[in-house]
């Protein structure tokens, strides 16, 4: 669904005022190297300004958010390709199980 469709009107004291939705979903964590949020895929600035915008700037930024989820969405796949062309039809090694340590270092008499 675009943004569009979910953009409306809201009755209150100053009269009918448009709305855009907020894209923040409520996971919030920055990721560092990318510069944005690992949730909404904003930046800060854009968290930051999201209440100053008006509705032209908040729908061009959905837009922008919409590249950006296509885009992850786009190197997760080529990540999942690369990860099964690289050996194709081969187990993992199973590791040997280990004992914890304090029962390597027992001395038995």
């Amino acid at each position: 669904m675009s943004v569009q469709a979910t953009a409306g009107t809201e009755s209150g004291a100053a009269g009918n005022v448009t709305t855009v939705p907020s894209p923040c979903i409520n996971i919030c964590k920055m990721d560092r190297a990318k510069g944005w949020c690992g949730g909404c895929l904003r930046t800060i600035d854009e968290i930051r300004g999201w209440s100053k915008y008006d509705d032209a700037t908040k729908l061009a930024l959905w837009g922008a958010l919409e590249a950006r989820h296509a885009s992850v969405a786009a190197d997760m796949t080529a990540k999942q390709v690369t990860a099964g062309a690289a050996a194709p039809g081969v187990q993992p090694e199973a590791q040997p199980e280990t004992q914890p340590q304090a029962e390597t270092d027992r001395i038995t008499p």
